[in-house]
């Protein structure tokens, strides 16, 4: 059985129970653990921090939100699949680390890192075709 678990920036557990800290930045997990590990704040070794890498237990099944003041607000599932709002308004959407990426510019632009795009279905284009490397 799995359960919900979090971790917060402002207390750390520090071998004989939970103390107050203050850390840059500021942070809050919010995630589900599929292998009942316990958090940060429950025991100091051997913790899962929500993700499938980082836990101890069961290798997949792993959800989570979590929201940074310095990176933004992000929602990963199983092996760290994503989706980034970052501060600056960017959006991201891709494996953190992974070959293909999307990201939605504040500006408006869309830019696609991957090996192969295949589109299913009509594509209209409207505007300028900038081509490099063709």
């Amino acid at each position: 059985m799995g359960r919900i678990n979090g971790a917060n920036s402002d207390y750390i557990h520090d071998g004989k129970g939970v103390i107050k800290q203050q850390t840059d930045p500021l942070f809050m997990k919010l995630y589900i653990c599929p292998s009942g590990q316990p958090n940060p704040l429950e025991a100091p070794d051997d913790v899962c921090i929500g993700t499938n890498d980082d836990c101890p237990g069961l290798p997949s099944g792993h959800a989570m939100v979590h929201l940074n003041a310095e990176h933004g607000v992000e929602i990963m599932a199983g092996d760290q699949n994503r989706i980034l709002v970052k501060q600056n308004g960017d959006i991201e959407l891709g494996k953190e680390g992974g070959g293909a990426k999307i990201t939605l510019k504040d500006d408006g632009q869309i830019i696609i890192d991957a090996g192969t795009v295949t589109i299913n279905g009509n594509l209209t284009i409207t505007g300028d075709i900038i081509a490099n490397n063709l």
